[in-house]
């Protein structure tokens, strides 16, 4: 494991950086969170020694070894063929010869009678030229019969050596295959451990998330399964673009790149994909988890587009050659259904690109078919790489990559308005304070600026969004030991300033935009609260108007008084507080006794959300009456 991917397993306790399996190589994931006590130590090694073998060698070597079986299949076939047309010729040439001995035996052909015997005819003329032919073909089918009888017995030999090179050549692919179906069988084991894993891995994801990308794995290595079990021969794409397919494999009229082949023992027929879609689809699978970011194409971020290309490329080429660079792909998921063969949506099959579009967005977004009714994608609802349903309604076509891509590109529906891509929903959009558009709060990726250990998925959103749309913010804090419950419990951001306690304008203008950020989205973003610069604003309270922001009394120092740092509390679930170890944290206690934020466990509303008591939002608690109507946290005039 490298040094960079050693710091980024230990900034994602989440384990982002989930399994890899580069067709011939499978990393197992390590635990979807880590313990409080195992915090700070090196997250579980993954097995990358599982595979040895790599597919796309395994398959390049079982190309050649298909090559030379076919050419000394071919020869042993064109022997045998020749072989057969030796034997007429000698049979022929013997034949003549003894029409010829007959006829000197019984004194030439004069012996009219004893030749007419021999021959279909009754003309003394016709028996005579005939006779005379006898003896002239006869002298020559001499020397013909011995280069026949030679040639002959010259070919058998050939015969038999074409045949021992085809039954060598068969048992080398044969070991092959046998290699690829272990392969398979370790593949399909190790997935299944790794669907177990996805299903459990509910910290990041909904819990029905977690059971549907659990379902994805576990069909998928069923399909893997299956496929050892039934010992199914493999086939590449060159085979079946050649049709040379074996035995008790054939191709369906009007389905091209998917054979299907037949058990004997049961008589029943599965699909066959060629060994680079099933690579394909096992490199999907294992990225899940991965996170989501629109135009991005690495092992550890992605795009819908991004994931597409590297499931179809990665396996492809030696793991001694592989990168994580890769460039992104021309046009995104317009430009892949561009270049794909595309099929009508009810020839969809396991691997296949489904292409989904609407009237405003076009098309908009593109997953791998790991079961009939589920997909792969890089997903920025999600805001990861997961398994989603597909949508009928939206499915537009199906790409086969495996085909040959058109000659002319495909003309694809394109958006109307702004495209919002890879999943997003234009519902999820939000506005940032310079105008600009973020498609979807869930496809921020992680930051190194922000540790995301025990974080609970509203706050593990907000962070990963505050450091995606300011990349100044030096340091995010999370989860924290504290007397108030909203750090230990994981659900509390400490937004830190570049310039510190700094009254330069454009530090007091960062902190506001960041303040607006979650102010103006709080409902998408499920904020419970915001403090900054020495000022609450509560998010949903009936006491408080929205709009209005209340001053708070000074606890003495810069950080106490968030002039330094912008906090953000969200609903969620509290554990039970931590003994207090930081004097100047926000949540400290103030000389008089009091807090200057509000205490107590929050309560649920009828939504379930987590509310803030406004009764206990008061002078007791150090916080004064309105003192402006602004929606903007503004500082005063003198610091702007």
């Amino acid at each position: 494991m490298t040094r960079t991917r050693r710091a980024a397993m230990r900034a994602l306790p989440l384990a982002l950086s989930v399994a890899l399996v580069t067709t011939g190589q499978l990393v197992m994931p390590a635990h979807a969170s880590i313990a409080p006590s195992q915090a700070d130590e090196e997250p579980l090694q993954p097995d990358d020694g599982l595979l040895q073998a790599d597919l796309s060698e395994m398959q390049a070597a079982r190309d050649a070894a298909m090559d030379k079986f076919r050419e000394a299949r071919g020869k042993a076939r064109e022997m045998k063929r020749e072989v057969k047309q030796n034997r007429i010729e000698v049979a022929d040439a013997r034949r003549i010869v003894s029409q010829y001995a007959r006829a000197v035996y019984m004194n030439g052909p004069t012996d009219l009678s004893v030749l007419a015997s021999m021959i279909d005819t009754d003309s003394p003329g016709d028996i005579a030229r005939l006779a005379d032919e006898a003896l002239r073909v006869g002298s020559h089918k001499d020397d013909q019969f011995d280069d026949a009888s030679e040639l002959l017995n010259r070919n058998e030999e050939i015969k038999v050596a074409a045949e021992s090179a085809e039954q060598a050549a068969a048992a080398t692919l044969q070991s092959i295959d046998n290699q690829i179906n272990g392969l398979r069988r370790e593949m399909a084991d190790g997935l299944e451990a790794w669907a177990k894993h996805l299903a459990g891995q509910g910290a990041m994801f909904t819990l029905e998330q977690a059971k549907l990308n659990g379902e994805a794995a576990a069909s998928w290595a069923k399909y893997l399964s299956q496929l050892a079990n039934w010992k199914v021969p493999s086939i590449s794409v060159k085979d079946l673009k050649r049709n040379r397919l074996p035995d008790k494999m054939v191709v369906r009229k009007g389905n091209p790149g998917v054979a299907y082949w037949r058990n004997p023992k049961s008589d029943k027929w599965t699909a066959v994909l060629p060994e680079r879609t099933v690579a394909s689809v096992t490199y999907a699978v294992s990225r899940m988890g991965a996170a989501y970011k629109w135009r991005e194409n690495s092992e550890e971020v992605m795009d819908c587009a991004a994931l597409t290309d590297r499931a179809w490329n990665i396996p492809a080429i030696p793991r001694s050659k592989r990168t994580d660079e890769r460039p992104l792909p021309a046009g995104g998921v317009i430009g892949v259904a561009q270049r794909t063969k595309l099929l009508p949506s009810n020839k969809l099959s396991l691997g296949d690109w489904v292409f989904l579009s609407d009237k405003k967005r076009g098309v908009n977004h593109v997953g791998i078919v790991v079961r009939p009714d589920l997909m792969v994608a890089s997903d920025g609802t999600t805001g990861a790489v997961n398994t989603i349903e597909i949508p009928k309604n939206r499915v537009w076509k199906v790409g086969r990559p495996a085909l040959k891509s058109p000659k002319k590109k495909n003309a694809v529906p394109k958006p109307t308005k702004k495209p919002f891509q890879c999943g997003s929903d234009p519902r999820d959009a939000v506005t940032l304070p310079d105008g600009k558009i973020l498609g979807n709060l869930n496809s921020c990726p992680p930051s190194a600026v922000f540790g995301e250990f025990n974080m609970q998925p509203a706050a593990l959103r907000g962070g990963r969004c505050a450091a995606a749309i300011w990349p100044q913010i030096p340091v995010i804090g999370g989860y924290r030991p504290d007397a108030l419950p909203d750090h230990p419990s994981g659900r509390a951001l400490d937004l830190m300033l570049p310039e510190g306690c700094s009254t330069e304008p454009k530090n007091a203008k960062l902190g506001d935009a960041i303040a607006i950020f979650f102010m103006q989205n709080a409902g998408k973003l499920d904020v419970q609260y915001i403090i900054w610069n020495q000022k609450i604003w509560i998010a949903g309270s009936e006491a408080i108007p929205p709009t209005e922001w209340r001053g708070m009394s000074s606890r003495g120092s810069c950080t106490a008084n968030h002039v330094d740092h912008v906090h953000v509390s969200f609903n969620g679930f509290n554990v039970a507080p931590t003994p207090e170890s930081d004097p100047d944290s926000d949540d400290a206690v103030d000389e008089d006794g009091g807090k200057d934020k509000p205490t107590g466990k929050p309560s649920k509303d009828s939504d379930g959300k987590n509310q803030i008591d406004p009764d206990a939002v008061g002078d007791g608690l150090g916080v004064e009456k309105p003192t402006t109507s602004d929606p903007a946290p503004v500082n005063s005039p003198s610091t702007e």
